[in-house]
């Protein structure tokens, strides 16, 4: 008889509060295990990514029930990463070009960007199967030279900006090599 009460006391009567308990309880342990498990696949990339003077570089992950659901998460937090980088690349334009000044052109850039975001590619990905689910890593990669037409693009709608970006020399010379590469 303890035997069968006690066999009986550690299941709880479906629908009630503690089988719900136990339910979460189960869900925690199997979201644990995933993340455990994305962890210790995690590409050196992704925590590294490279730094370069040629292209801005953002990782993204996703965690999805499918390949395609996976694959366009993990370009969508991407994109979004690839925006941040944008805005630090902008950020310091401002500063190197514009004595920090130029805040006018700013806002056109970033919508500019977000509009235009054309030229990213992914640079790196690596896909594992975990726990039913799909898991993908992506190191994507948007060249500078594009970021930096965005720019020089809005810089051109707004003369005040414009006229002080052409007092420094880089930027002279940045904006002749950029029309060079359209001419080309």
């Amino acid at each position: 008889a303890f035997i069968l009460i006690g066999g009986c006391a550690t299941q709880p009567a479906p629908g009630s509060p503690e089988e719900r308990m136990q339910e979460v309880a189960q869900e925690r342990a199997e979201q644990e295990e995933r993340i455990e498990a994305s962890v210790l696949e995690l590409p050196e990339w992704y925590d590294n990514p490279p730094k370069s003077g040629s292209a801005l570089y953002a990782v993204a992950e996703a965690t999805q029930r499918n390949l395609t659901l996976a694959r366009r998460a993990s370009l969508n937090q991407g994109k979004a990463a690839l925006a941040e980088r944008f805005e630090a690349h902008l950020d310091a334009f401002d500063e190197q070009y514009l004595d920090g000044v130029g805040d006018e052109f700013k806002t056109g850039a970033r919508s500019a960007f977000s509009q235009k975001l054309a030229g990213w590619s992914v640079s790196k990905r690596k896909t594992i199967a975990l726990n039913g689910m799909v898991q993908m890593y992506v190191l994507m990669e948007y060249p500078i030279g594009e970021a930096n037409r965005i720019i020089v693009g809005e810089l051109k709608k707004n003369k005040n900006d414009l006229l002080q970006a052409r007092k420094n020399e880089g930027f002279r010379m940045m904006e002749e090599m950029l029309e060079s590469r359209v001419t080309n």
